[in-house]
């Protein structure tokens, strides 16, 4: 197994904060949830491009609310602040980070890393990273947006949250994990960045998307579930989906699951 040491926190200043990547950076030992954390800095006044890292959460929470807990130094766990100066395409800011996943994963995992709508990474089809972003303010002129980023590093089969899932050990890479988490933040720094100069890589994003040409079913809130293909995903970000009867859905939330091809 990896060895779970803790992260070298001058080289994360060094190479994160007095570079100009970040404004500010924090590296805390325990925390409930960065994003959490993060939401309540944005409100203090927190500067956009403040990060924040946690060795260990006891109240980290996914997609519809879903808890989950690691051991400690077993992920990269951070939180990333952006206060985006226009809400012009808004749904693809999730997306993008999803990409930056991509940029530094795949020199360790090549073609097998992937990314599942909107922006679940998987290997071989096994989740290995989880984001989630949380917005507050949109109806001021000041929005502020915090991702969140759960990756799995040394996490044993044991140890996963749930059996479709994997980490970077169990696929046979061993890379340090602090020089993993200043490559996963620099490439979210250089594709939020973009983003919020109106720079919008969507084809980069449709390039890596296992979800297009896929048969799925998505699971939407206060709604039936849809079963059909995905065709593309727009420059917004939403998900087209062609459902058995050939009707064409434009979807802006939702939670994907791949199916076996539908008859």
């Amino acid at each position: 197994m990896t060895n779970r040491e803790p992260l070298n926190r001058d080289e994360l200043q060094r190479r994160l904060v007095d570079t100009n990547l970040y404004q500010q950076l924090t590296v805390l030992d325990h925390t409930g949830s960065t994003n959490a954390d993060l939401l309540q800095a944005a409100a203090d006044g927190a500067p956009t491009f403040t990060a924040e890292i946690a060795e260990f959460q006891d109240a980290g929470r996914g997609r519809r609310g879903r808890a989950w807990v690691t051991p400690a130094h077993s992920q990269v766990t951070f939180s990333v602040l952006v206060r985006p100066r226009t809400l012009d395409h808004f749904g693809s800011l999730s997306l993008m980070a999803g990409l930056a996943l991509i940029d530094a994963l795949s020199p360790l995992l090549g073609s097998r890393v992937a990314l599942k709508w909107p922006n679940d990474v998987l290997v071989s089809g096994n989740k290995i990273c989880g984001i989630l972003g949380e917005a507050q303010a949109l109806a001021t002129n000041h929005p502020e947006v915090v991702l969140g980023c759960g990756l799995n590093h040394s996490l044993t089969r044991e140890e996963l949250p749930v059996d479709n899932a994997t980490s970077l050990a169990l696929e046979d890479i061993d890379v340090d994990r602090t020089e993993l988490t200043i490559s996963v933040l620099t490439a979210m720094r250089n594709r939020l960045g973009a983003w919020a100069t109106g720079d919008v890589h969507m084809d980069d994003y449709r390039a890596v998307c296992s979800t297009i040409g896929k048969d799925i079913r998505v699971m939407r809130p206060g709604t039936d579930d849809l079963l059909g293909r995905g065709e593309d995903v727009t420059d917004e970000g939403f998900l087209v989906v062609r459902d058995r009867s050939g009707e064409r859905h434009e979807l802006s939330a939702g939670e994907v699951h791949h199916v076996r091809p539908l008859e």
